[in-house]
């Protein structure tokens, strides 16, 4: 899925992945947080200041 069908499936209470994530790691929404497997949190604009590059345009998937 493309970065926008990833920001709504985390709206909609999903946890996704990226092709570029390690095996096992994914992030979901929490109270208007990302929260990654680790524990680690931050704020999506934090979590997609980083992310501009056109490799993160596509490339996610629902952690099933």
């Amino acid at each position: 899925m493309n970065k926008a069908e990833a920001i709504a499936a985390l709206d909609n209470g999903a946890s996704i992945t990226h092709v570029n994530f390690d095996f096992l790691e994914w992030v979901k929404k929490e109270n208007e947080i990302y929260v990654f497997e680790d524990g680690h949190s931050c704020a999506p604009e934090e979590f997609w200041r980083y992310r501009i590059n056109p490799f993160w345009a596509e490339g996610y998937e629902v952690v099933k």
